[in-house]
């Protein structure tokens, strides 16, 4: 029986370590090629986006939902693409990039302190 205790207790303490190592994960840095880089938070804080590379990205919904998906920026738009629930969603906005912060059509989005 302790026998079983021990394993079940150094089972436990290896699933704290693992998730905690998991919650500290490193955010992207921008860099002078792609200033984009990094979390971005909506002024309503109801919307994160992560840009992750030149390419991916993670949307984040009142804290709760996260979602994957895609980017691309071309002749001042930026096109995302979302996986959500099996289905892909595609939408198209105007896109400008003002420092620590950038607009998606009007909506005004501010980089995320780590």
């Amino acid at each position: 029986m302790k026998r079983i205790i021990r394993k079940a207790a150094l089972l436990l303490v290896v699933i704290v370590i693992l998730s905690g190592l998991t919650g500290c994960k490193e955010h992207a840095s921008p860099t002078p090629e792609n200033p984009l880089l990094g979390v971005w938070k909506d002024t309503y804080d109801l919307t994160e986006y992560e840009f992750l590379d030149d390419t991916n990205l993670k949307l984040i919904t009142i804290g709760i939902a996260s979602f994957d998906g895609t980017y691309e920026i071309h002749d001042g738009q930026m096109t995302i693409r979302i996986s959500m629930l099996g289905t892909i969603e595609e939408k198209t906005y105007e896109y400008r990039f003002e420092g620590d912060r950038f607009f998606l059509n009007e909506t005004e989005f501010v980089r995320k302190s780590p």
